[in-house]
C-alpha cells in the first residue's frame, strides 16, 4: 500500500511539472516581442468603473455555476428532497475553484468538490457522479455556443462549417446510443471493477436525461454561466478601450475556454493567453491589448477566488482533511 501511495504522488508530481514546463513555455511564446511599456500604459489608462462591472459578472458566473451543480446533484440523488443547501452548494463549489485556480497543486478543484460533498453527508459516488455530470454539460453548454457561433468563426479561418456540424451530428447520435446501449457492449465484463463502475454512473445520467426539466434547466444555467464569462470578458475589454463587440467577446471567448479545459497547463496560463491573442488577432486586435485583456481575465478569478481559502479553512477544522493518497482514490 506504501508503494502504491508514493506511486501515486510520484505520478502526480511529473504530471505537475509537465504541466508547469508548457505553461512556461506558452508564456515564452506569447511574450515574445511585447513591449511592456505599452502593458503599463494600458494599466494606468484602464477604466476602474468598468472593471468592476467585469469583476461583478465574473463573480456571478461562480454563483451560477453552483446552482447549476446543486440542480445536476439533487436531480441524480433520486430522493426527491434538496441534498445540499444553495448556500452550501456555494460554499462547496467556491472552494473547489480556488483550488483550481489558485494552487498550483496535485489536487484538483472537482476532487475537493467531490471530497467536501462527501463531508456534508453526500454518498461519495453520489458526489462523484454529480461532479463529472455538472463536467459534461458545462462542456456540452460551451460546444454549444461555439457551434452556434461557428459560421462566423469559420469566415474568419476560411473552413467549412457544415462539415463540422455533420460530425457533431454523428458523435451526438453514438453518444446518446451508446449511453443507452453500453450493456449489451460491455455487460459482460461487470466482474471488472472499472467497467461496473461505468456502467453506475451511465446509471446516474440516464437518471439525469430521464429528468428533462432538471436536465433543461441545468443546461439553460451552464449557458447563463458562459454568458456571464464572455460579457464580463466584454467590460474587461472595453475597460482597456479594445475594439470589440460584445458579440465578438461571445463569438472569440469560448473557443478559448475550451481549450483550458485541456489539462496541459497551470490553472490553464499560457493556454488562454495564446487562445487570446490567437482568436482576437482574427479580428485585428493587437497583440498586447489581447495579452493583457488575458492576463486581467486569469487574475480577476484569482481574485474573487482567493477568500475560499478562509472557507477552507473552517472546514478543515470541523471535518478531517483529506490526504493526497484518499483524494486520488476519489477521483
Amino acid at each position: 500500500m506504501g508503494n502504491f501511495v508514493t506511486h501515486l504522488r510520484q505520478s502526480a508530481l511529473f504530471k505537475l511539472a509537465v504541466k508547469g514546463g508548457l505553461t512556461l513555455l506558452a508564456f515564452w511564446f506569447v511574450f515574445r516581442g511585447i513591449d511592456f511599456e505599452k502593458l503599463g500604459d494600458m494599466l494606468h489608462r484602464q477604466n476602474h468603473e468598468l472593471l468592476a462591472v467585469a469583476v461583478c459578472f465574473m463573480a456571478l458566473q461562480m454563483i451560477v455555476g453552483a446552482l447549476r451543480w446543486r440542480y445536476i446533484l439533487n436531480a441524480i440523488s433520486g430522493t426527491g428532497v434538496s441534498l445540499l443547501t444553495h448556500l452550501r452548494a456555494m460554499k462547496i463549489y467556491y472552494i473547489s475553484i480556488f483550488f483550481t485556480c489558485c494552487l498550483p497543486g496535485t489536487v484538483g478543484g472537482d476532487v475537493v468538490r467531490v471530497w467536501l460533498t462527501k463531508s456534508e453527508g453526500v454518498a461519495m459516488n453520489l458526489a462523484i457522479h454529480s461532479v463529472i455530470i455538472d463536467r459534461l454539460i458545462a462542456l456540452l453548454a460551451l460546444c454549444t455556443i461555439i457551434l452556434f457561433c461557428l459560421p462566423v468563426l469559420a469566415g474568419l479561418l476560411g473552413f467549412d462549417p457544415y462539415l463540422v456540424f455533420a460530425g457533431v451530428a454523428v458523435l451526438a447520435v453514438g453518444g446518446l446510443y451508446t449511453v443507452y446501449n453500453i450493456e449489451k457492449m460491455i455487460g459482460r465484463y461487470k466482474h471488472f471493477r472499472v467497467v461496473n463502475w461505468v456502467l453506475y454512473f451511465l446509471d446516474s445520467l440516464r437518471l439525469m436525461l430521464k429528468r428533462r426539466s432538471a436536465s433543461i434547466r441545468s443546461f439553460l444555467v451552464a449557458i447563463i454561466t458562459h454568458s456571464f464569462y464572455c460579457i464580463g470578458g466584454y467590460f474587461l475589454a472595453q475597460s482597456f478601450h479594445i475594439n470589440i463587440t460584445l458579440f465578438q467577446c461571445i463569438t472569440m471567448l469560448p473557443p478559448v475556454v475550451l481549450a483550458t479545459t485541456m489539462p496541459i497547463s497551470i490553472g490553464g496560463w499560457g493556454i488562454r493567453e495564446a487562445g487570446v491573442i490567437g482568436m482576437l488577432g482574427l479580428i485585428g486586435v493587437p497583440q498586447a491589448q489581447a495579452l493583457m485583456l488575458s492576463i486581467q481575465l486569469g487574475m480577476i478569478i484569482i481574485g474573487i477566488s482567493l477568500p475560499a481559502s478562509v472557507l477552507w479553512l473552517l472546514y478543515r477544522r470541523h471535518s478531517e482533511a483529506p490526504d493526497h493518497a484518499s483524494m486520488s482514490n476519489a477521483s
